[in-house]
């Protein structure tokens, strides 16, 4: 979705279009998992992204995601994610 909720992709097709262009326009593109919680099963993480190159998008994008159904690790020592079980 989009900032103000609308949908972006109409299709999956178009969504990898899409995402393809950001990577290759993006060669400065980087992420880092700001915080996480973890509830069962669930995991949710707050990400910073730096240096997107996306339409009028903003190149700094703070965004919410969440994984399942593994449940996520966040190693401290990298702030890295690793999924297991």
């Amino acid at each position: 979705m989009s900032t103000d909720g609308s949908v972006m992709f109409a299709t999956k097709e178009a969504m990898r279009q899409q995402v393809g262009k950001l990577f290759a326009d993006s060669p400065d593109l980087d992420t880092t998992i700001a915080s996480q919680i973890v509830i069962g099963q669930l995991a949710g993480d707050e990400e910073q992204i730096f240096g997107c190159q996306f339409g009028d998008m903003p190149a700094e994008i703070s965004q919410s995601a969440s994984s399942a159904p593994y449940q996520a690790r966040l190693r401290p020592d990298t702030r890295t994610v690793t999924g297991g079980s």
